[in-house]
């Protein structure tokens, strides 16, 4: 049998239950045992459908066995229980049918609550992520292109100098340097230009950017 149970603090409070430990192991032993859906099982030459919170045909002997108690101390402990309307019982000269009352209080009403809320977490935290990531991601390729296109258009532009000291000066004010001759083999600045261009292009291309 798999699976797990819940058992509420309102346990403590219960003076029945917590008489001792015996009666304490025998009710969590009850709870361990008892069905969590329909089935169906035959008791006394007759076909039933178990409930949740109902336990299949068992003995006094075999809960005996399992805890390691006497017999007659299980048999008194059941007894009180029902007395005290923990649980109900049918027997017949084998075994007994043990059915607890507040299983569907404790057990049940509770677990369709918290596999919603669960699932609504784990969906909204994925939700939250995946926001994260394509913010950054959209982030990060907006930076780079930007980077460049700037690039591209500060060569195009023939705006390569790495600084402006003269920005601001009217024309007459500013001071050109003087340009050395080009040799005969050396390339143009406007063909340099041209070439930069052109593998700043084929890069972004290669990137799958438009250009």
């Amino acid at each position: 049998m798999n699976g797990y149970i819940k058992l509420h603090r309102k346990l403590l409070d219960n003076p029945v239950v917590c008489k001792d430990g015996d009666h304490l192991a025998v009710w969590v032993w009850l709870l361990l045992k008892a069905a969590w859906s329909e089935s169906d099982i035959t008791f006394g030459g007759k076909r039933i459908t178990l409930q949740p919170g109902d336990l299949p045909p068992v003995s006094r002997k075999t809960i005996a066995s399992e805890l390691r108690m006497n017999e007659s101390k299980v048999q008194r402990i059941l007894k009180s229980f029902e007395n005290e309307h923990q649980i109900k019982q049918r027997t017949n000269r084998q075994c007994r049918l043990i059915s607890i009352v507040s299983w569907n209080e404790y057990q049940i009403s509770e677990q369709p609550n918290e596999q919603r809320v669960n699932n609504e977490r784990t969906t909204s935290e994925q939700r939250v992520n995946t926001i994260k990531e394509y913010k950054n991601n959209k982030k990060y390729k907006n930076d780079y292109h930007s980077r460049d296109i700037d690039n591209i258009n500060s060569i195009s532009n023939g705006d390569h100098r790495e600084s402006y000291p003269q920005a601001g000066k009217e024309e007459s004010e500013i001071t050109y340097p003087r340009m050395r001759p080009r040799r005969p083999d050396e390339k143009s600045d406007y063909a340099r230009v041209q070439e930069h261009a052109e593998q700043m292009r084929k890069i972004m291309r290669a990137r799958g950017m438009k250009v």
